[in-house]
């Protein structure tokens, strides 16, 4: 039997799409792999605005998953511009 790796069970978040399934399977991929600090792992599967935004937050934000799902759910209610966090 293959183990899966998260390439396998998440795909790439580009700020648009639905929001509130990919930060599901985002969760759910943790659970599924034992993954212990999601937060290191989603700003890998950050493409475009998505990523722009992450990468405005200070240390302790890109430490905090709640954050980082907090500010991507704003991305896609356009409140926050990708070319700076509100």
């Amino acid at each position: 039997m293959t183990s899966l790796k998260i390439v396998d069970v998440l795909t790439r978040f580009n700020g648009t799409g639905e929001v509130e399934i990919w930060i599901k399977q985002a969760e759910l991929a943790k659970t599924l792999l034992g993954i212990e600090d999601l937060a290191t792992i989603i700003p890998l599967f950050l493409d475009g605005k998505a990523f722009a935004v992450y990468d405005q937050l200070d240390e302790e934000g890109k430490k905090d998953t709640g954050t980082i799902f907090s500010l991507i759910r704003s991305i896609k209610k356009n409140e926050v511009d990708p070319r700076g966090v509100n």
